[in-house]
């Protein structure tokens, strides 16, 4: 992709990102943090250190 076509794509990414109202943002919050995978040597959750754990994006989508 050329430079400027990928400026372009990321400029409509970050606009559908930020045109999504609170109530969905939350949502998908929820549905990666319940996807997450905990990481080995970690027993709290979140953690300062590596939050939820691993992102898991197959395990995160609802079906």
């Amino acid at each position: 992709m050329l430079s400027s076509e990928l400026r372009t794509a990321n400029a409509k990414n970050i606009s559908i990102f930020f045109s999504l109202n609170l109530t969905q943002a939350e949502k998908v919050k929820a549905y990666l943090i319940k996807g997450a995978k905990p990481l080995p040597g970690f027993k709290e959750y979140p953690n300062p250190q590596v939050g939820w754990g691993a992102l898991c994006v197959r395990d995160s989508l609802p079906e």
